[in-house]
């Protein structure tokens, strides 16, 4: 026998066919024909449909309207490895499985703030990591604070390191130097997403993880 497949790309019908032909052998042939012979069969055998699984769409949940604030610090959880919703909230950010960390910064009085959970010991490859969260449903990023490692006189170094940022098609460069960013982003953006570039090929030395976030702010 021969088997066929054939596949209708059209929404919630059949997606999937098996049907099998049966094709007679030659000696089961009339003489000097392709006629078969009596009591042999030719044609469909087998009919088989499978449908495919139809699931519906996932929607995150609308956020409350207004602007929010995530910075780390309000006692909900101990430093370490984000996942899932945070805060835990339909307002709050979804840091998906992008190895996002948070800790406590040793010169301000406990003061925690989001960091990526990749040292780079010994100036190691990559010097470059790509990262992001999600947003709540129409929300656009509109500010945070970013701090970069400096040199050892404790000097800024700009040109240094550079985080990129973007949603949908707006973006913002921070070249090296440390403090709070406006986007100037308008809503709603195209995405909820946000990528998020950490570019460390001119600090050797630092790791990927010296560069830390605070005070994120988003809203309508």
């Amino acid at each position: 026998g021969a088997m066929r497949e054939v596949i209708f790309d059209a929404p919630k019908t059949v997606t999937w066919v098996q049907f099998t032909v049966t094709r007679n052998a030659l000696s089961d042939m009339v003489p000097g024909t392709l006629a078969p012979l009596p009591g042999t069969n030719v044609g469909l055998t087998e009919f088989q449909v499978y449908l495919a699984p139809v699931f519906p769409p996932v929607i995150p949940p609308l956020p409350d309207p207004g602007d929010f604030t995530v910075d780390f610090d309000d006692g909900e959880r101990p430093d370490g490895l984000l996942t899932g919703r945070y805060p835990d909230s339909v307002n709050g950010i979804d840091w998906y499985l992008a190895d996002w960390t948070t800790a406590t910064d040793p010169t301000s009085n406990g003061n925690h703030y989001l960091t990526i959970d990749f040292p780079r010991p010994d100036g190691e490859t990559p010097a470059k990591v790509y990262r992001m969260f999600i947003l709540p449903r129409g929300k656009v990023l509109k500010s945070l604070t970013v701090h970069f490692p400096a040199s050892p006189a404790g000097v800024p170094v700009p040109g240094g390191a550079n985080v990129s940022l973007s949603q949908g098609f707006q973006g913002l460069t921070i070249d090296g130097l440390s403090g709070k960013y406006d986007t100037d982003w308008t809503s709603p953006a195209e995405s909820n997403i946000v990528a998020v570039t950490i570019d460390m090929t001119n600090l050797p030395a630092n790791d990927l993880n010296d560069v830390w976030f605070d005070d994120i702010v988003y809203g309508d």
